[in-house]
């Protein structure tokens, strides 16, 4: 559970305009992972934030269902 509220305070970071060098350092320190365990990355994150999932569209097949 970490992880979603380290994404969701990211995502309001970005909106406001924290940088995401500056989010994914924040993440580290709190010793918040990847799914895969590894430390946090700009592209990781850039990656993640713009993910259909992740600002609640369903995706199924890899498209994006309306």
């Amino acid at each position: 559970m970490a992880a979603l509220s380290g994404l969701r305070e990211a995502a309001r970071d970005v909106l406001v305009g924290t940088g995401l060098f500056v989010i994914c350092g924040r993440l580290n320190r709190q010793g918040i992972k990847t799914v895969r365990g590894n430390i946090w990355k700009t592209h990781a994150m850039r990656r993640v934030l713009r993910a259909p999932r992740v600002a609640g569209f369903a995706v199924y097949q890899r498209e994006l269902l309306t």
